[in-house]
């Protein structure tokens, strides 16, 4: 049989000759048909014949090693193509994804397959960036970022790791036993020294039989550190195309692995803004190195694309990625991003990711996928696809997907879904202006999160345009999962963000879910809340940002700064009822006010788009606002069970300064029943508690049965004086108004507007003294109205305002404390 070698006969001999000189000087070159520990030149071989591998074959210096075998290449079980360190030298500042450089810090890993690790000291944004292809790897992987440390007290610099070599393989049948290795290097031994690892290195086979015992591996892993603050090198690039194999798609996905390198100590998270819209997104990157690329290609199956990251599965380990911490605008903590670069896919592929692997994909605008699937038995599925700025994802995945991997989408970004999708605790997060297609049905497993914009909308089922409106025919919440509105109102300008859920059939909350906004319209044929459940806008109202001067609050009814006894206080908010300010004098007495600020305002009957506002801040004392509570609109076509919570309820204060009143809560529904609670309490403040917000509900007398509470007091105040807890002022009670219309066409309504401030009073030494609660203010009823029932208890102060002439009354009902203004002309 015959050896083809691309080099010239001179340079062969010449390195034959100087074999001794060679840095594996136990080795020698190699010769077919059966190799063992030796070294190939880099270049391409060709051999007519089988090829049995039973030793390491490596290169003499970084490079190329390509393999042609007309027969079969063997690698057994003792065999070994082992190219680690051999792409990107350090030394080389042509390398395409280098790791940064800080001589007198700490070095970021190489980049290849993904972003590599980033530094933990100085938090440098400049990991090395992903380059190559995925379904026709040839790059080598790049080094790592040089870093510093001592040594006897001298400063030295410490040179990152070398990037692993290339090794592509062209044989009739490959059978792996043994291992093939392009993985990056890691400075120092592994102890890198506040270095950067290198990057993975690429290994692509093509053959026409794939198949083994199992127990071979390849890999293409960056490089990791033992000791110190080094970051990881990213995984490389694997490519492998067969017509036939032995083996099973479980044995397939465990044949290869390109894991990013691992960093002795761990970054949570890093958020640096990206240059613009046109390039990738600096995703939050750890000290780890991020996942290179894996593809498995047949002629038969369509391909399947693997990320897998070293998993940190001990509570220890930062690394772990909790649900609750994910944003939908940067993506996640302690992630880099593997990237599939360069490659428009036109073929359809299954795509698996292992825990914490988070995937983009750049150079291309669509992309088809048959599925996305967790690897092994992972069991939170935290990884996620991230959707770039005008892409396109099509998922034909039949009518219905169990989604196991969670996806975000960018600016711009479109998603095709199946017509039902099941959320396996995993996650869709819909960013500003993108766009959910096709989407028909959807079903929150436990642990599952839907996260929306004011700007994001569906147009599937109604077909509509709406931003903000997410359209589905029928949707349901398991257990742990929860909705949430991540826009809020900005600090430079008042409009509130609104976003709608408009599911056709029943809306369906069971367990522990919740749903969370700044401002919700659920529009649905029916709503059940189930026990434990809860809709929540609870502090997502006017905030007031707070540094280092005093601040007035936000809102219609804001708090406002005061100066008294030569010091400067926040006052709370006020929305349905008004807010309370007093302060101590002498040991045990409260001095009320006034004017505090905190305004009511708004509607009691006919509640718009208001949300609750923001108490004043004031800049000592670890002092922090609180902000108003939000606003819940539900909107039933049969009825609502509510047996769960609903709430908007204000922030309470830190210190001295203003608490957020409550906001508003609005039901109608031809039937509403249950037995939980609603909630629009106003926020606690030292000095004055905030107002109370404002809940309206309508239905029809006949089928109206809802026994449970339904709380609009004002906040708490108090102060702790010489270790005696000691009372301030309550502030003002909200509102509840109910308009329940007969069942009868035409018939009389039945209206009742109740002010309950829960027996809020000043409490002194364990003794009922003066009641300091500020007033509820009713207005936006018209001139004139009816109620047939008012209730005025739990020590509230209620008059109408000055916009209400004439209110005729047929029931008046006094409470513990409760009081009732006439004004002048009224």
């Amino acid at each position: 049989m015959m050896l083809l070698h691309i080099i010239s006969p001179f340079l062969f001999l010449y390195l034959f000759f100087a074999s001794s000189l060679l840095p594996h000087a136990s080795s020698s070159l190699c010769s077919f048909p059966s190799l063992l520990d030796c070294e190939f030149v880099p270049g391409t071989y060709s051999y007519a014949g089988d090829v049995n591998i039973f030793g390491t074959v490596t290169l003499t210096t970084n490079g190329t090693l390509d393999l042609r075998v007309s027969g079969t290449l063997k690698i057994h079980a003792s065999g070994s193509i082992d190219v680690t360190g051999m792409g990107y030298q350090y030394e080389d500042e042509s390398s395409p994804g280098p790791g940064f450089r800080d001589d007198f810090g700490q070095g970021t890993g190489g980049g290849h397959g993904g972003t590599g690790g980033i530094n933990t000291m100085h938090e440098v944004p400049y990991p090395g960036q992903p380059y190559g292809q995925p379904f026709s790897p040839t790059t080598p992987g790049s080094p790592g970022g040089s870093g510093f440390y001592n040594e006897n007290f001298e400063p030295k610099v410490a040179p990152g790791g070398h990037g692993g070599g290339v090794v592509l393989i062209t044989a009739r049948q490959v059978i792996l036993d043994g291992t093939i290795l392009a993985n990056g290097a890691s400075p120092f031994d592994g102890s890198c020294s506040n270095a950067g690892t290198g990057a993975g290195g690429s290994v692509s086979i093509v053959t026409g039989m794939f198949g083994g015992s199992g127990a071979g591996l390849i890999s293409a892993n960056g490089g990791s550190c033992t000791e110190s603050e080094g970051a990881g090198g990213s995984g490389g690039r694997i490519y492998i195309h067969y017509n036939q194999t032995s083996f099973s798609q479980r044995q397939i996905l465990a044949s290869a692995n390109a894991y990013g390198g691992r960093s002795n100590f761990f970054k949570p998270l890093l958020t640096p803004s990206a240059p613009d819209d046109s390039t990738m997104p600096h995703i939050p990157s750890a000290a780890d190195g991020a996942a290179g690329t894996v593809v498995f290609a047949s002629p038969n199956t369509p391909p399947l694309l693997v990320v897998r990251r070293y998993a940190r599965v001990n509570d220890e380990d930062k690394g772990i990625r909790r649900l609750d911490e994910i944003e939908p605008t940067f993506g996640f903590s302690g992630a880099g991003v593997t990237v599939f670069t360069n490659s428009d896919i036109t073929q359809p592929f299954k795509l698996f990711a292992g825990a914490h692997s988070d995937v983009m994909f750049q150079g291309g605008s669509r992309y088809t996928l048959l599925g996305l699937y967790k690897l092994d038995a992972m069991v939170l599925k935290t990884s996620a696809v991230h959707v770039r700025p005008s892409q396109v994802i099509d998922i034909k995945a039949c009518v219905s997907m169990r989604l196991e991997i969670s996806i975000v989408m960018y600016t711009g970004s479109r998603v095709i879904t199946p017509r039902t999708l099941t959320l396996e605790a995993s996650s869709l997060l819909l960013g500003h202006n993108v766009t959910v297609d096709n989407l028909h049905a959807v079903r929150l497993g436990g642990n599952s999160i839907l996260a929306l914009s004011s700007t994001a909308y569906t147009r599937s089922f109604q077909n509509t345009f709406t931003p903000g409106t997410f359209s589905v025919f029928s949707m349901a919440l398991a257990d742990f999962s929860r909705i949430d509105q991540f826009d809020a109102i900005a600090f430079d300008d008042d409009t509130v963000p609104h976003v709608t859920l408009d599911v056709a059939d029943e809306f369906l909350m069971t367990g522990h879910s919740t749903v969370t906004a700044t401002s919700l319209n659920l529009l649905a044929k029916s709503v059940v809340l189930s026990e434990l459940s809860a809709v929540s806008a609870d502090g997502r109202g006017y905030t007031t940002s707070f540094g280092s001067d005093p601040v007035q609050g936000r809102g219609p009814g804001a708090g406002v700064l005061k100066a008294l006894d030569e010091q400067i206080h926040g006052t709370s908010a006020g929305y349905g009822g008004q807010s309370a300010f007093c302060t101590l004098f002498f040991q045990y007495e409260c001095r009320p006010q006034y004017p505090v600020g905190g305004v009511p305002y708004g509607s009691a009957a006919f509640l718009g788009n208001e949300v609750g506002s923001s108490g004043a801040y004031v800049s000592h004392g670890g002092s922090r606002p609180g902000a108003g509570g939000g606003r819940v609109s539900i909107l039933a076509r049969e009825y609502v069970m509510i047996a769960g919570t609903i709430s908007a309820r204000g922030e309470a204060s830190v210190g001295p300064s203003g608490g957020g009143s409550g906001g508003a809560v609005t039901i109608n529904a031809p039937q509403i029943a249950g037995q939980g609670n609603i909630d629009v309490s106003g926020g606690f403040a030292v000095d004055g508690g905030a107002g109370g917000g404002r809940v309206s509900v309508s239905s029809y007398r006949a089928t109206y049965n809802f026994t449970g509470s339904v709380i609009t007091s004002g906040g708490d105040a108090y102060k702790h004086v010489f270790g005696a807890r000691i009372a301030g002022a309550p502030g003002g009670s909200g509102t509840f108004f109910l308009d329940l219309a007969s069942s009868v066409p035409g018939g009389p309504r039945y209206r009742a507007l109740t002010a309950d401030n829960q027996y809020r009073r000043l409490i002194a030494n364990d003794q009922l003294t003066i009641d300091n609660s500020a007033f509820t203010v009713v207005s936006g009823l018209g001139q004139a109205f009816h109620l047939d029932l008012l209730i005025v208890t739990g020590f509230a102060k209620l008059f109408f305002g000055p916009d209400v002439d004439t209110v005729s009354v047929g029931e008046i009902r006094g409470g513990v404390g409760g009081s009732l203004t006439v004004m002048p002309m009224q």
